[in-house]
């Protein structure tokens, strides 16, 4: 039988306690990992302050649903991967081509007006007939090698949306009481939701009133979500960081 979504709300309050007194500053900045793996602050991203553990509640609907939620298979992180990895031989070869491309049109506006009996006019001649046919065989490597990429993305994507859907078709049902529990919990511990967005420097700044709070923010990556909710007391900390560090890393579809 189905656990009511009131009586989960309750359980939720009851297992974190009632709200304190009071209210704290707190300071809270969100910084991911750069292409170079530098950690970077990052702007414009929602932090939400809640009174509550969101990923409690979602696991508590979760194991009151019907069915386990559709599982993401391994071979999609695999294809995402191999898809940055065609990515990659396309752009550097695409780069390749321009680097060679642009030498051969220096070559040829050099050679405009010049004497094409004197040396230096050969000398110029030579090595535009010798970069002609590389610059057009590269020009084909980076075709192919672009048409490789768009056609693994193109299915990989259409793959992943055929998940996505099956996934977003269970959540309306297993997740259904969601927001009921949270307006719930929130109106027993007397704390409403905060929500701010970070500065050029990834910070966030608010005063939360006193008890267990939990920070919760998320950044996108290449095929990748980095994921935070994490606690926090104000009493007990007025900074906090959210990096990788403290981040699940999960498959974005």
């Amino acid at each position: 039988m189905r656990m009511k979504s009131g009586f989960i709300a309750l359980a939720l309050v009851l297992s974190a306690g009632l709200a304190a007194c009071g209210g704290s500053q707190v300071a809270v900045q969100v910084a991911d990992e750069n292409p170079q793996g530098e950690l970077q602050p990052q702007e414009d991203v929602v932090v939400d302050f809640l009174p509550y553990d969101r990923d409690s509640v979602f696991q508590a609907l979760e194991s009151q649903a019907a069915e386990p939620r559709p599982e993401i298979p391994d071979t999609l992180r695999s294809l995402y991967s191999e898809i940055i990895e065609r990515q990659e031989e396309w752009r550097s070869a695409e780069r390749q081509w321009q680097q060679w491309r642009d030498s051969l049109k220096a070559l040829s506006s050099a050679m405009e007006g010049m004497n094409e009996s004197g040396a230096e006019y050969k000398q110029m001649y030579s090595a535009f007939t010798d970069l002609e046919p590389k610059v057009q065989a590269l020009n084909q490597q980076k075709n192919e090698a672009f048409q490789a990429f768009d056609s693994l993305q193109t299915r990989t994507l259409n793959f992943a949306d055929s998940i996505q859907a099956l996934r977003d078709t269970w959540a309306q049902t297993a997740y259904e009481g969601y927001i009921e529990i949270t307006d719930s919990i929130v109106q027993a511990r007397g704390r409403e939701v905060v929500v701010d967005t970070t500065d050029a420097g990834g910070w966030v700044n608010v005063t939360l009133p006193g008890g267990q709070w939990w920070v919760h923010a998320r950044t996108s990556r290449p095929f990748e979500e980095v994921y935070w909710n994490v606690p926090l007391d104000p009493a007990q900390a007025d900074t906090l960081r959210l990096t990788p560090d403290n981040a699940e890393i999960r498959l974005s579809l």
